[in-house]
């Protein structure tokens, strides 16, 4: 016999308050037999927090100093990227000033330079975005540690992200993880 699959669905209101839901009868559906009614468990058994994760990073240290090293870092990528527009607009420029015959010998400079030009800016996007991925991966790591720790310490199951308005989770306790239930339930059907 198929045993029922059991669902937990977190539903989030205009108010921000949140229900759990049981949802029993997934496989009895399955089978054409009518489905349990749905069971809502006290809100209180879930413990929602929030966090603006924007603010908190920016009140941290070490992020601040990140941005900073990538600003100066963009900077760096950024003179070079103008130095080499200046090199186009005066070849450009340059160009209808000269006899026919030496037009095209600049229009083929031209064309090379933009070239140059369109690799040194994907080459700069690629650098600057693993350079950020650099510094701040391990900021990363510590800001996601620190919400599980919060979230341990204050007796939370979830936080999620809120920055004016909800977004992301960003942790759940295990004990509100359905994964390892709904795969034991899952092979037990098999």
């Amino acid at each position: 016999m198929l045993k029922k699959i059991i669902i937990a669905i977190v539903v989030i209101g205009l108010s921000g308050f949140g229900t759990l839901f049981a949802v029993g009868g997934f496989s009895s559906a399955l089978r054409g037999e009518e489905a349990p009614s749905i069971q809502a468990l006290p809100e209180s058994e879930v413990k929602i927090g929030y966090v603006n994760l924007q603010r908190s990073l920016e009140a941290f240290q070490p992020y601040r100093e990140a941005q900073e090293k990538l600003r100066e870092y963009q900077g760096e990528l950024q003179q070079r990227i103008d130095e080499m527009e200046g090199e186009i607009e005066q070849l450009q420029e340059g160009i209808q000033f000269l006899a026919p015959e030496r037009q095209q010998e600049v229009y083929e400079q031209l064309q090379m330079k933009m070239q140059e030009y369109r690799s040194l800016v994907h080459d700069s996007e690629r650098r600057l975005d693993e350079r950020e991925e650099e510094l701040l991966q391990p900021i990363r790591e510590r800001v996601k540690l620190a919400i599980g720790t919060v979230g341990d310490r204050q007796g939370l199951d979830v936080i999620k992200q809120f920055d004016g308005h909800v977004t992301d989770v960003l942790w759940v306790a295990s004990r509100v993880d359905m994964t390892d239930a709904i795969i034991s339930h899952l092979q037990d059907i098999e």
